[in-house]
């Protein structure tokens, strides 16, 4: 297997813009630092494989969990697990009146706090928030209750003062959203254009750094505080082209899901 997934790699470099391949199956975590600066971090071509299973929108927080959205074909589960090890199934309640599955989840940095989209129908459902209680995951309350048609949020960043960016292809605004004791209150919107963020924007556990996803580039951007909005962002020129990535709070590993596995880059 380890042998296919080089052969595999080697012929995709150029569709990933990637230097030639080494692949390993993971190495101890180095003490990695944000920099201090306006440009964004710089990663390894090297590619460290996480997980061989069709998985996507892998976060991580700062708990050692992990967390996906898994599709076999079959069924599409929202599973946890270790980071960087295996993932399970877990049982999130469906609270929307006609939902049926979850997706899209997004890992807040604490670890006790999920977001998932609960899904009615095509272009048919509720974004909502889950408290780890117990060893199992407790509906909180709707944090985008319907979403509009277009409508993406990305991970959020830690509390207190939790924020959330919402992507709104339609009307073409970013929203920001604070969260307070469960409750999502929208205080901030933007023209998409000033970021040009058509896809989810992850934030750090701060609050003051983005990543997202343009046209397969990994897009990076900064601010002073809390109260600025975010604006031209820029290319993260060493990362490979994907449809998706996470960035750990230290700036240390860009995760992505492609070829049917996870996988991390790690910084220079």
């Amino acid at each position: 297997m380890r042998v296919f997934w080089i052969l595999v790699l080697g012929a995709c470099n150029q569709v990933y813009g990637l230097e030639p391949t080494v692949l390993s199956l993971g190495d101890a975590h180095a003490p990695f630092r944000c920099p201090e600066d306006d440009s964004p971090p710089q990663f390894s071509p090297q590619l460290k494989q996480v997980l061989v299973r069709p998985c996507y929108g892998y976060t991580v927080s700062t708990r050692d969990l992990a967390a996906a959205w898994c599709d076999d074909g079959i069924e599409s589960t929202v599973e946890t697990g270790p980071v960087d090890g295996d993932l399970t199934p877990i049982s999130l309640p469906l609270t929307a009146a006609g939902a049926y599955a979850h997706q899209n989840p997004a890992l807040a940095p604490e670890g006790d706090l999920l977001l998932a989209r609960q899904v009615r129908g095509i272009d048919d459902y509720v974004d909502s928030a889950y408290r780890l209680v117990d060893g199992a995951w407790q509906w909180e309350s709707d944090v985008l209750n319907p979403p509009g048609y277009g409508d993406f949020f990305g991970v959020p960043s830690a509390a207190p003062d939790r924020r959330l960016l919402v992507t709104r292809q339609y009307p073409g605004v970013l929203s920001e959203l604070a969260e307070s004791g469960g409750v999502w209150t929208e205080i901030a919107t933007r023209p998409i254009a000033e970021l040009g963020a058509r896809a989810p924007v992850q934030l750090s556990p701060d609050g003051l750094r983005a990543i997202f996803i343009d046209q397969q580039r990994v897009m990076y951007a900064r601010r002073e505080t809390k109260a600025d909005p975010f604006t031209n962002a820029e290319l993260v020129p060493t990362a490979p082209r994907i449809i998706g990535a996470f960035m750990t709070a230290d700036c240390g590993r860009l995760y992505f899901s492609e070829l049917g596995s996870i996988w991390y880059a790690e910084q220079l």
